[in-house]
C-alpha cells in the first residue's frame, strides 16, 4: 500500500537534493529502475521530481519516497518509533523532543511514529530503544504529513546538547556500532604519522573556524591517532586557537568526552580524505604504506614440477563448478534459478550427481535473499522426494540454508573514491565460513541469491564488478568451498548477464539458463576457464528440474544439416536473404519453423548444428546472392559447392 504524499509540505532545501529514493513494503531503498540502492553510492540517487514521477506513474511495487542523509552531514535527522497512539496523540517523550529541537517535523508511513528533520551541532549518529540520531550513511523516509507547524528547518545549526545529553549522555557523541559487531573497534591508527606531519599536512588545510561538528570530528581524527595523549591534546588546542571562535577551556572538555568512544570511527583516514577534498588542486594526501618487494614465496614453484606434479582441479560440479572460485548462474527472473540452486546444494549435501553429473559431497551454506524459510522447505520437500530421500533429518543435516527475504543483505559497496567497504552481512558471512573451517567443518558450497541483493555497486563499473567478484574469490579460496552466484540477465535480448563485461572476465565459471519455446529448459556453460559440458536439457516438474534426453544420432544430425542447406538453397533461390545471427529478423532457423520446415522440438539442435556448419566452413556468411531492385547485392548464407545467382550469371 503506497504512503500519502503531501509534496507541498516537504522543505525545498531537501527537494533540491539530488539524494531522493524509493522505497518498498520492508523499506528498502529503492532506485527508480525497481533495483535495490546503496545509501552510500550517489549513483542509485535521484532528484525529487524523478522519484515523485517514478513513484506516481510507474508501475514498480513500492510503498514511498525517501531522502539519503547527504554525505556533506548538513542536517541532522531524528527518528522515534511508536510514539503516537491511535487517536494522532504523541507520547511524553516525543512532546519533550519536539518541544527541544527546532526543525522540520512529519509522521512516519505507518503514522505511529515522528520524524524531524534539522541542523544541529551533534556531529556523529546515536541509537538508544525508541530513538535513533543520524547524519549521513542512512536515508529516511518523506511523507510530507507535517506536526505541529514544524514546516521548517532553521539556517544555523542548533545546539540540542542538552537534550541529546540527557537520553545519551556525555557518549552522545559516539557513532552508533552494532556491539554484536566484532569488526567493528578494529580501526588501527595510520603508521608513520607524527604530531608534526599531522599539523604540515592535513591541519594546514583546515580553517579552525569551520561548522562545530567538524571541528569536533578534527578533534576525534587526533585524538583516536594520537591515542589521546597529551601531545595530540596540545595539537588540537594550537590549531584551534588560530581561529576566531576558540574558546579556552573547550578542548579539554570535549577531549575528556573522547576517552570512552572505543566505537570512534572517526580516524585520521576521515581527515586525509577531508584534507584532500577542502584542496584539490594540492598534491594528494597519502598515508604512507609499508611497501615490500614481492617475496619469493608469492611465485609459483615451477621447480617442482622436476619432482611432483600439479594438484589438479577439483570440481564440486564436473566441469562445471570449479572448488577455490566464484561461479555464476543468470538467467531471467522467475525461470528457476533458485529452484536450480537449491537443488544442487540437496545433490552437494547428500553427495548425489545432478543430471548425471557428479557432485562433491559436503555441508551447503546458502542464503537465499528473495525467499522467506517456509517457501525454502516447500522447494526442500519436492527436492527430497525427487531423490528418494525420506529420511528428512539425516539428508538435511548438511544443509544450512536461509530465507532472508526482506532481510538486508548488502555485503559489499564502495566509497566516494570507489573503495570496497565491507558491511555487516559479508563480515558475519565470513565468520561464518571461518568458523565452521577451524572446527574442520567447513562449507563444500556457499550460494549467494541473488547479486541485486548483495551487491552495492555499479554494475556497469569494471573496477566495482572485478572488486566484488575478487572479494568472493577470496572467500572461496581462503576456506576451499565453491562460491555460487545467482544474478538475473538484462532485459536486452539474447543478454546473459547484466552489466559489465567485467562480470563475465571476473568469473571463471558462468553457467545460462534459458527457458525455450517449447517450455524446456536448457542449462548452458558460455564461460568456462577450466572445463566444459554440453548443454543440458531441462524440464520443470513438481517444483524439481528433470533432465530430458536431448541426444541426436550422426545419422540424425547428418539428416538435421541436409535439411537447413537444402533450406537456405530454397530461400536463396527464392532471392531471401537468410542469416545465421541469434537476433537477426531472418535467422534461417527460425524462418524454416515460421514456415513450418522444422519442427519446433528440433530448434535447439539445428542452432547448434548450423553454428557447427558456419565454423567448419560448409556455410559461407556475408555471400553476395543476388541483386535487389536497388541494384545493390543482398548478401547472406551460402551453402559451400552450390552456384550462387551471382556466378550463374557471371557464367
Amino acid at each position: 500500500m503506497k504512503s500519502v504524499l503531501n509534496i507541498e509540505n516537504i522543505p525545498n532545501e531537501l527537494k533540491e537534493l539530488p539524494n531522493w529514493v524509493l522505497f518498498d513494503e520492508n523499506k528498502i531503498p529503492l532506485q527508480t529502475n525497481g533495483h535495490r540502492a546503496s545509501v552510500t553510492n550517489p549513483k542509485h540517487w535521484s532528484t525529487f521530481e524523478e522519484v515523485v514521477e517514478s513513484y506516481t506513474l510507474s508501475e514498480l511495487v513500492c510503498r514511498g519516497i525517501g531522502v539519503v542523509a547527504p554525505p556533506t552531514r548538513e542536517f541532522t535527522f531524528l527518528d522515534f518509533d511508536n510514539c503516537v497512539d491511535d487517536q494522532g496523540n504523541l507520547s511524553d517523550l516525543a512532546k519533550e523532543w519536539m518541544e527541544g529541537v527546532e526543525g522540520y517535523a512529519e509522521l512516519s508511513p505507518s503514522g505511529k511514529g515522528i520524524h524531524i528533520i534539522s541542523r544541529t551541532t551533534i556531529p556523529a549518529s546515536k541509537k538508544i530503544k525508541g530513538i535513533e540520531i543520524y547524519n549521513s550513511a542512512r536515508y529516511f523516509t518523506v511523507t510530507g504529513n507535517t506536526l505541529n507547524a514544524h514546516g521548517k528547518i532553521p539556517n544555523t545549526p542548533q545546539d540540542i546538547s542538552g537534550i541529546v545529553n540527557k537520553y545519551f549522555g556525555e557518549r552522545s557523541y559516539q557513532k552508533v556500532v552494532d556491539e554484536g559487531d566484532i569488526f567493528a573497534n578494529l580501526k588501527p591508527i595510520a603508521a608513520n604519522w607524527s604530531i608534526q606531519e599531522i599539523e604540515k599536512r592535513i591541519l594546514s588545510r583546515f580553517n579552525p573556524d569551520m561548522e562545530f561538528p567538524q571541528w569536533l570530528e578534527t578533534g576525534m581524527g587526533i585524538h583516536h591517532q594520537t591515542q589521546g595523549s597529551v601531545e595530540g591534546l596540545e595539537l588540537w588546542k594550537k590549531w584551534s586557537s588560530q581561529g576566531n571562535k576558540f574558546k579556552s577551556g573547550e578542548c579539554e572538555r570535549r577531549w575528556r568526552t573522547f576517552n570512552n568512544t572505543s566505537t570512534n570511527a572517526v580516524t585520521l583516514a576521515t581527515l586525509i580524505h577531508r584534507a584532500n577534498e577542502i584542496a584539490p588542486d594540492r598534491k594528494s594526501i597519502e598515508e604512507p604504506m609499508d611497501v615490500q618487494p614481492l617475496q619469493k614465496d608469492l611465485f609459483a614453484p615451477i621447480h617442482e614440477l622436476a619432482f611432483r606434479d600439479p594438484i589438479p582441479l577439483k570440481w564440486l560440479w564436473e566441469n562445471l563448478i570449479p572448488e577455490g572460485y566464484c561461479t555464476a548462474l543468470y538467467g531471467r527472473g522467475g525461470i528457476g534459478k533458485s529452484v536450480l540452486a537449491l537443488q544442487l546444494g540437496v545433490c552437494v549435501a547428500n553427495g548425489i550427481p545432478l543430471f548425471g553429473i557428479q557432485t562433491g559431497q559436503g555441508r551447503v551454506l546458502g542464503i537465499f535473499s528473495e525467499d522467506d524459510n517456509e517457501i525454502i522447505l516447500r522447494r526442500a520437500k519436492a527436492i527430497f522426494q525427487h531423490y528418494e530421500l525420506h529420511d528428512y533429518k539425516e539428508c538435511s543435516k548438511n544443509l544450512d540454508i536461509w530465507g532472508a527475504a526482506g532481510v538486508d543483505q548488502l555485503m559489499l559497496g564502495f566509497d566516494r573514491t570507489g573503495k570496497r567497504v565491507e558491511h555487516k552481512p559479508f563480515k558475519r558471512l565470513e565468520l561464518q565460513l571461518k568458523e565452521a573451517y577451524e572446527k574442520g567443518e567447513g562449507y563444500k558450497l556457499l550460494i549467494l541469491d541473488n547479486i541485486a541483493q548483495i551487491f552495492g555497486g555499479d554494475e556497469i563499473n569494471r573496477s566495482n564488478v572485478t572488486s566484488f567478484v575478487g572479494a568472493l574469490t577470496g572467500l572461496a579460496s581462503r576456506y576451499e568451498c565453491a562460491v555460487f552466484l545467482i544474478g538475473h540477465v538484462a532485459k536486452q535480448k539474447d543478454s546473459e548477464w547484466s552489466g559489465s563485461t567485467a562480470w563475465d572476465g571476473s568469473l571463471r565459471s558462468r553457467l545460462f539458463i534459458n527457458m525455450n519455446d517449447d517450455g524446456t529448459t536448457t542449462l548452458g556453460n558460455p564461460k568456462a576457464n577450466y572445463g566444459k559440458n554440453k548443454d543440458l536439457l531441462l524440464q520443470m516438474e513438481n517444483i524439481v528440474f528433470k533432465k530430458l534426453d536431448n541426444s541426436y544420432s550422426d545419422a540424425q544430425k547428418q539428416a538435421l544439416k541436409n535439411t537447413i542447406k537444402l533450406a537456405i538453397i530454397d530461400y536463396t533461390d527464392k532471392q531471401e536473404t537468410t542469416s545465421h545471427s541469434k537476433s537477426a529478423p531472418n535467422n534461417v532457423i527460425e524462418k524454416m519453423i515460421e514456415d513450418g520446415k522444422l519442427p519446433e522440438k528440433q530448434k535447439r539442435e539445428a542452432k547448434s548444428l548450423l553454428a557447427e556448419m558456419v565454423k567448419n566452413e560448409e556455410i559461407l556468411t556475408k555471400q553476395k546472392l543476388f541483386k535487389k531492385e536497388d541494384r545493390h547485392w543482398a548478401t547472406g548464407l551460402q551453402v559451400v559447392g552450390e552456384v550462387s545467382p551471382l556466378e550463374k550469371e557471371l557464367i
